[in-house]
């Protein structure tokens, strides 16, 4: 993302950028780092009231967590995210979810 916005500071020249195109540098990478981050949140939170469900079965559950892993790492690259900070918000969602396990307890 950064690496984007200093490569069209670059080609436009230093002396032309302007105050317009740093605003919109910093709002599109805090729509990078929100968007990546609720994606993992959504997938996290997914994942663990699907495993809340599965409890019964071992052998799906982490299945589950391997398939919402990549679903949450794909989906933030299709709309041009950061995956790897979705994966990492997934997988320190299903951590504590399944750690202190908040789905389990109605």
């Amino acid at each position: 993302m950064l690496y984007r916005a200093f490569d069209s500071f670059s080609t436009i020249g230093v002396e032309n950028v302007i105050y317009q195109d740093i605003v919109a540098c910093v709002a599109s990478f805090a729509l990078s780092l929100f968007g990546s981050l609720l994606i993992g949140i959504v997938f996290g939170l997914s994942a663990g009231l699907m495993s809340r469900f599965t409890s019964h079965i071992s052998v799906v559950e982490p299945l589950i967590v391997f398939v919402f892993g990549y679903m949450s790492f794909l989906s933030a690259e299709m709309f041009h995210l950061c995956g790897i900070l979705s994966y990492v918000t997934f997988d320190v969602f299903i951590f504590f979810l399944f750690e202190y396990q908040y789905f389990i307890v109605l």
